[in-house]
């Protein structure tokens, strides 16, 4: 009985933009008298749900629930069936971490040193090339979501001279991405098919729902980043910065510190051979 309820509910607000169906909305919109427990009429919504979510009747989309029509049934469960590989959704995360968030290619030192560095996505890499010093993120995937302790992380990021930056355990930015690969797929294989005007309308909306998608993807992976643990040269590293940027730059100069730690004591900066020969010459007269 609850769950037709709150199906009329969501079917009655479906066009109606000024009111987003959340919890909290359904919750107002269905309380029967004014000294109704909210909380609990929240909490047997949200089981609700649950149910009609199994059951393709509603679509999750942020925190919001949409009702869907027979046609959008058919369609949702066309996706839910899509298989993606869990490679491919770790390498897509990494790609909006290293083009999104993170976009540097080098890490600048100061105003002389620029270091080039790996991009490593749990044990993938997305970079080519293979450089002294790397960073790795690691997300609750990693190894089949098998938690690593902090001695491990610690002893991780010396063997290969890897910047750590370890993701909370929260998995939606990767339900996300999963969500938004499984409609590309559906859109692309569905292109060129006939379809009728409203399967046609529905592909747009689908679009439409790949770009709020994906910039969900992007606040939630700037606040894991803002949250994660980050380890360099065997150590756990305290910094308070929450720019994801600020965070992971400081944590490259700690960790190019420890690796080049004269760096510092160089006074003349060689860009060649031939000026490596003029300062030996000057130093021998």
């Amino acid at each position: 009985e609850d769950d037709v309820e709150v199906l009329k509910v969501l079917f009655l607000i479906k066009y109606v933009k000024e009111i987003p169906s959340n919890i909290e909305n359904l919750a107002t919109l269905m309380v029967n008298h004014i000294d109704d427990d909210k909380i609990d009429r929240k909490k047997k919504i949200e089981e609700s749900l649950k149910r009609l979510l199994k059951e393709t009747l509603v679509q999750k989309n942020g925190n919001e629930y949409i009702f869907l029509t027979n046609e959008e049934q058919d369609v949702n469960n066309e996706i839910k069936n899509i298989p993606i590989d869990i490679g491919e959704i770790i390498l897509k995360v990494g790609e909006e971490i290293f083009t999104g968030i993170y976009s540097e290619n080098r890490y600048r030192y100061n105003v002389r040193y620029h270091f080039d560095f790996n991009k490593i996505i749990d044990t993938r890499y997305l970079s080519s090339q293979r450089h002294d010093i790397g960073l790795q993120i690691i997300t609750p995937y990693y190894d089949a979501g098998e938690e690593l302790s902090e001695q491990e992380l610690k002893m991780m990021s010396a063997r290969e001279n890897n910047l750590i930056v370890r993701l909370p355990a929260d998995t939606t930015f990767l339900d996300e991405m999963e969500e938004i690969l499984k409609i590309r797929t559906y859109l692309r294989q569905k292109g060129g098919a006939n379809s009728t005007s409203v399967i046609k309308e529905i592909k747009i909306r689908k679009s439409g729902e790949v770009t709020k998608r994906e910039e969900r993807v992007k606040t939630l992976l700037i606040e894991a980043i803002k949250n994660a643990e980050i380890y360099a040269n065997l150590q756990k590293l305290d910094i308070n910065s929450k720019n994801p940027v600020e965070r992971i730059n400081e944590g490259f100069k700690f960790l190019i510190d420890g690796i080049y730690n004269k760096l510092n004591y160089i006074e003349t900066f060689v860009e060649s051979n031939k000026d490596l020969n003029y300062i030996l010459i000057d130093n021998r007269q």
